[in-house]
C-alpha cells in the first residue's frame, strides 16, 4: 500500500524547509552585494541589493517624479511590513520571494550558460508597481531581452500575468547600453517570462550556491529552464502584437543557442 504522509509529518517538513530558508536569507546579502559591485564596475546602475537604484536616473526623469515614486515605494512597504508583522504565514512566504529573486540572479549571472545572461533585480517601484521582477540581458550585447516574474507556482502566476504576456511589460526603470556604459531608459511591450522554482528546488539550490558544490544541480536545473524559456518564448510570439512578437522571437532564438551549452 502506499505511504501517506500525516499532517504532522508534512507540517515538520515544512517548518524544516522554513528553518533553510530563514538561513540562506541571512547568508545571500553577501554575496549578491558582491555581484552588485561586480555589475557596477561593467556601468550598471544597481544598489546592493542589485536592484535598478532610481537615484542613478537624477538626468533622465523629474526629481519630483523620482521623489513622488520613492514615497508611493515607502508607503506600500509600511503597508507590507505591518502585513507580514501579524501575519507568519505571509513573512514565511516573503523570505521565500527574496530567496527566489536573489537565486535567480546569482544562477543566472553566475552559474548557467557561461555568463550568457545577466541579470539584475528591477527597481522596487517596478516590482511592486508593474509585478515585474527582474531584468534580463544579453550579456555581450547589454541589450535587454526580456523582463522576468519569479514564482513557485506558475500556473497561477501565469494566468494572472496573461495580459502582460500578451502585449508585453512596462519597465519605468529600465536600462540601456550607451556607448561602454549602461543608461537610463523606459521600456514598454518587453517580453516578459516567468522562472518558476519549487520551493524545495529553490532549497536545494540555493544551498548549493553557498556551499559551492552544486555543479550537478545547476547543470539540470538549467537544462530546465531554457527549454521552458523558449517554449514560453515560442508560445508568446504566436498570441503576441507583431512588435511585441518580433521581441519574443529574439529572445527565443537566444534561448535555442543556449541548450547547446
Amino acid at each position: 500500500m502506499p505511504k501517506f504522509e500525516s499532517f504532522a509529518e508534512r507540517k515538520a517538513e515544512e517548518q524544516e524547509l522554513q528553518e533553510k530558508f530563514e538561513h540562506i536569507y541571512e547568508k545571500l546579502p553577501e554575496y549578491i552585494s558582491q555581484e552588485a559591485e561586480r555589475l557596477r564596475a561593467k556601468g550598471f546602475l544597481v544598489d546592493n541589493q542589485l536592484r535598478i537604484n532610481p537615484l542613478e536616473f537624477k538626468d533622465f526623469l523629474q526629481p519630483e517624479v523620482i521623489d513622488n515614486d520613492t514615497k508611493e515605494v515607502e508607503k506600500l512597504e509600511k503597508i507590507f511590513t505591518e502585513k507580514i508583522s501579524n501575519d507568519s504565514e505571509a513573512r514565511e512566504k516573503a523570505v521565500r520571494g527574496e530567496v527566489l529573486e536573489m537565486i535567480k540572479c546569482l544562477l543566472l549571472n553566475k552559474h548557467l550558460y557561461n555568463g550568457k545572461l545577466t541579470a539584475v533585480r528591477t527597481s522596487k517601484y517596478d516590482d511592486y508597481k508593474n509585478g515585474v521582477d527582474q531584468l534580463l540581458f544579453d550579456s555581450e550585447t547589454f541589450k535587454p531581452m526580456a523582463a522576468v516574474d519569479t514564482t513557485t507556482d506558475w500556473k497561477t502566476k501565469a494566468n494572472l500575468l496573461r495580459g502582460k504576456i500578451k502585449n508585453g511589460c512596462w519597465i519605468k526603470y529600465g536600462l540601456a547600453k550607451q556607448g561602454n556604459t549602461m543608461a537610463p531608459k523606459t521600456y514598454q511591450n518587453l517580453p516578459l517570462f516567468i522562472i518558476s522554482i519549487h520551493p524545495e528546488k529553490l532549497a536545494e539550490l540555493s544551498e548549493s550556491i553557498t556551499d559551492q558544490n552544486g555543479d550537478e544541480n545547476f547543470d539540470k536545473f538549467s537544462k530546465e529552464l531554457i527549454s521552458s524559456l523558449a517554449m514560453q518564448a515560442e508560445l508568446a510570439a504566436r498570441m503576441s502584437s507583431a512588435k511585441t512578437s518580433d521581441s519574443y522571437h529574439k529572445a527565443g532564438e537566444l534561448f535555442n543557442q543556449l541548450k547547446e551549452i
